[in-house]
């Protein structure tokens, strides 16, 4: 995901932030501009660690000081709206997230064009909320418009022409065009690697979703294993083990080593662990949390804890039909997920019910070929056929 136009993310603690904001508040007062310099900073550190709560509370107070001391169209306040969106975004308040985009956009297209730096980072931020929202053609259509811009005026392998072919590669894929998705990230990968390293934190990106999307949906869950590991191990070095990116590689090994047959007690165990720091860190409905949560349901019915794992199914699925809506990709997977629980329970109506649901989203998304929705389509199909007794 691009930085915020004008900011980075600094490698500096909250603690070195919070210090030189209580000297600035004690000399300068709290609204002094360079006040709300280290404020908006010390946000973008509590957002990169996970502490999306905080984050928010200071991009808002922020912003409320820069709209009145500037105005709302004034270069810092945009980057403080764009970077307040972000955090929106993050914590699922997805609507919230694109009307704060789309408002920022229209003012950096009138006061700065259309193919401006910092106008390109919001239209490709709103690009990733349409992802989140389910709305893929559109998503894809306004990251092919970035993309080719980005392409004529930074050159194929500019970091952030490579953050827009990464996260077209993750429409694709959401669409089901695996094979473009893979050979969109193989070339984003390669090119990071010799621009950036094989450990950089946006080379550690692409290689995760790399593996879900070769070696996972292709079955070499070997391969898929060591490369976690080795992603894992990374992210531990230079995050900590409770960065929300490392958590995120370790909820990512520990499904692979389940899926490879490995002990649902001890996956059961880390991915409990894994849920208790991101529920600390980024709150109970964050999309990461969900994605725990549902592994977590899994490794319970790989148990033979159905009502478990059921009661959990359903937890998830409320949350995320109310945030992300019905015809979502996470949501889809967790209502099929929920569906095999149904059946494997012998409660057929419900379980036909949930997959109609899973099946009529799979087709608007993705389409009848794709093997997800032909999954559920023959899923339907036998408990059709046991419920008419077949």
């Amino acid at each position: 995901m691009p930085p915020a136009p004008n900011s980075k993310p600094s490698s500096r603690s909250n603690g070195e932030f919070e210090a030189v904001l209580a000297a600035r508040r004690q000399q300068l007062g709290d609204t002094h501009k360079n006040t709300l310099t280290t404020r908006h900073c010390l946000a973008l550190v509590l957002r990169d660690q996970g502490s999306l709560d905080a984050a928010r509370a200071e991009f808002e107070a922020v912003l409320a000081a820069r709209r009145q001391q500037l105005g709302d169209t004034h270069k810092s306040t945009l980057t403080t709206r764009y970077c307040l969106a972000q955090v929106l975004r993050d914590q699922g308040h997805w609507d919230a997230a694109r009307a704060e985009f789309e408002a920022v956009l229209a003012i950096e297209r009138d006061q700065l064009g259309d193919t401006h730096k910092s106008t390109l980072l919001t239209r490709h931020e709103l690009a990733l909320v349409l992802r989140d929202q389910g709305n893929l053609d559109a998503a894809r259509t306004a990251l092919e418009a970035v993309l080719a811009i980005e392409r004529d005026q930074l050159g194929d392998t500019h970091k952030n022409t490579l953050n827009t072919r990464h996260a077209l590669a993750l429409v694709l894929q959401d669409q089901g065009d695996l094979d473009a998705a893979r050979t969109a990230l193989e070339a984003v990968l390669a090119a990071q690697r010799d621009k950036l390293g094989d450990t950089h934190r946006d080379t550690l990106v692409t290689r995760q979703a790399l593996v879900w999307v070769v070696q996972v949906q292709g079955g070499d869950l070997e391969a898929a294993r060591t490369e976690f590991e080795a992603v894992l191990a990374a992210r531990r070095q230079q995050l900590g083990d409770t960065h929300r990116d490392t958590l995120s590689s370790r909820h990512d090994l520990v499904w692979v080593v389940q899926a490879q047959g490995g002990d649902p007690e001890a996956a059961r165990t880390e991915f409990e662990a894994v849920l208790a720091a991101q529920r600390d860190k980024l709150g109970d409905t964050h999309r990461d949390t969900l994605e725990t949560r549902e592994s977590l349901a899994w490794a319970m019915y790989k148990q033979g804890d159905l009502e478990a794992a059921r009661t959990e199914f359903e937890a998830v699925l409320a949350i995320e039909r109310n945030q992300f809506g019905d015809a979502q990709p996470q949501t889809l997977n967790t209502w099929h997920s929920l569906a095999i629980v149904l059946q494997e329970q012998g409660d057929l109506d419900a379980a036909r019910t949930a997959l109609e649901a899973v099946l009529a989203g799979r087709r608007k998304l993705q389409g009848d070929t794709y093997e997800l929705t032909r999954y559920a389509e023959d899923m339907l199909n036998g408990v059709l056929s046991e419920l008419s007794g077949s």
